[in-house]
């Protein structure tokens, strides 16, 4: 009767857990679609709301037009960033995602990124340091997703750090290992929240009141596609208002790898 006692109260326990887990995906789930919804309207609005004055006419000045013709398109790339988030985290969830390994010159990767970036560091008002390494550094890993991984890092390091900060980005090859490093000396995170926020639909600041926007699935889908590469993305900060640093670790290029692999 003792053990049949003990089993129960143990079975009851680990119930209590598993429901306590699954209220928790629930909530955090409800919380990531009105998030999202809010991050959909904000540009969808903007998209109508600049296109409906140009064609009316509203606007003769054909400077007045462009911008807001510009801002339209940049209100659109962020729609189709959004969606396109949600969508790779589908496809992952599914086992759909695939990812093409072939080598992957580092200099290259850091060169477009600069070209991606510099204009938006500077609009900022922000210091952006590229620092390329030895055209001899190579990845073995997805070109594109390499690139993604990159482009979810550094957007995060311009939404979070101040005007006046600093972004840096660079590549070291270590141990057989290709380390991408991104650092910023933005707001930071805590150390209780490093692991969380790889977690589906997490943020640090989850209301859609809050002062930074996102779904909060970028860090979920670089990890992952880290992952699938055979590498690994992490996260380091000292705390709040102390910066972060982002490592994405890829495996070296070797002649074993030959050219191309699914």
């Amino acid at each position: 009767l003792l053990g049949g006692a003990v089993y129960v109260s143990q079975l009851v326990r680990e119930l209590d857990e598993q429901r306590r887990v699954a209220m928790e995906a629930s909530r955090l789930k409800s919380e990531f679609l009105a998030n999202t919804s809010h991050e959909l309207r904000t540009p969808l609005t903007a998209i109508l709301g600049f296109l409906q004055l140009v064609l009316e006419g509203a606007v003769e000045n054909q400077e007045k037009q462009r911008e807001f013709l510009q801002i339209a398109h940049e209100s659109a790339e962020k729609l189709l960033t959004i969606i396109n988030d949600v969508l790779d985290l589908a496809k992952i969830e599914a086992g759909r995602l695939e990812v093409h390994h072939a080598p992957v010159q580092a200099h290259k990767v850091l060169e477009n990124i600069e070209t991606l970036f510099r204009h938006q560091m500077k609009g900022q008002g922000l210091s952006f340091n590229v620092i390329r390494p030895p055209v001899k550094v190579v990845a073995w890993a997805d070109p594109d997703r390499t690139v993604q991984i990159l482009t979810n890092l550094l957007s995060n390091a311009v939404k979070f750090t101040p005007r006046g900060g600093q972004v840096t980005v660079e590549c070291t090859a270590v141990d057989g290992e290709i380390r991408f490093q991104v650092s910023d000396s933005g707001v930071g995170i805590p150390p209780e929240e490093l692991e969380a926020v790889f977690e589906s639909f997490h943020q640090v600041d989850g209301s859609t009141t809050r002062r930074h926007g996102g779904t909060g699935l970028g860090l979920t889908i670089s990890r992952r596609l880290a992952e699938m590469m055979g590498g690994s993305l992490a996260l380091n900060s000292a705390g709040t208002d102390q910066g972060t640093t982002a490592r994405l670790s890829l495996t070296a290029y070797s002649p074993e790898h030959g050219t191309t692999s699914g």
